[in-house]
């Protein structure tokens, strides 16, 4: 199994090996692929990307570190489960990390920025309009329009910061498909957010943006449904 979602790897040079594996294991949890629960084996993913076992190790122990793989009982390393609780957690670190940033760019940004926000409105809406909607691409929009507010911010670690935190927002939405998004209210949260970023009023910038994605927490939790398990037998057949 694991081959067959990692496919076949190219070598990899020494000083980046454990980045690129850890990378594209990353990857493969928020996109879904690697379900909550499904064994991580050393031996097997070494093989996989055609190194020795220390490499591995190593980007494992650093997803341990951001909380998505974790071990058993058993000291086998798994994919994290989701919890509703610990969805809540990422939503609040996403609405403090985006507000901040998002309001230290408000007074600077550009034309570019604001074009880029009115097109990606321009598409949200033309969705929210339509009989059948495509939230797949509606929650690709809204991962675009909330990152055009923080693109122009200067501060550096704030950013490492923020993408971090979208990138377990985007695990969420991704093991989510339950999840039916309300779309006509958030364009219209959305189109609001846009009035104020442009206007460089921070102060109402920030509490439309913190309010926005509290109350969107809310609602993604309550609907959260919880995630399919590897059943065990299930784990011991992965190669």
């Amino acid at each position: 199994m694991l081959d067959e979602i990692f496919g076949a790897q190219e070598a990899l040079s020494v000083e980046h090996l454990v980045d690129r594996i850890f990378n594209i294991i990353e990857n493969n949890i928020i996109e879904g692929k690697l379900k909550p629960r499904s064994l991580l084996a050393e031996d097997k993913l070494a093989k996989v990307f055609g190194t020795s076992r220390s490499p591995v190790r190593e980007a494992l122990l650093r997803l341990e570190n951001i909380g998505l793989v974790v071990r058993t009982d058993q000291n086998r390393k798994i994919v994290a489960p989701l919890s509703t609780e610990l969805a809540g957690e990422y939503y609040q670190i996403w609405e403090m990390v985006e507000s901040f940033a998002g309001g230290l760019a408000c007074g600077t940004a550009t034309d570019r920025t604001y074009l880029q926000l009115e097109s990606a409105l321009r598409e949200m809406e033309e969705i929210s309009d339509s009989d059948e909607k495509d939230l797949k691409r509606y929650r690709h929009l809204n991962y675009e329009f909330h990152s055009l507010f923080v693109e122009e911010c200067t501060n550096q670690t704030l950013l490492q910061f923020y993408d971090r935190a979208i990138k377990s927002i985007q695990w969420c939405w991704n093991l989510s498909l339950n999840h039916k998004d309300d779309v006509v209210r958030s364009n219209n949260e959305h189109k609001q957010l846009y009035a104020a970023f442009k206007s460089r009023d921070r102060a109402c910038f920030e509490t439309l943006l913190r309010k926005h994605i509290h109350d969107a927490s809310i609602r993604f939790v309550h609907a959260f449904k919880t995630i399919p398990t590897v059943e065990e037998e299930d784990m011991q057949g992965i190669p």
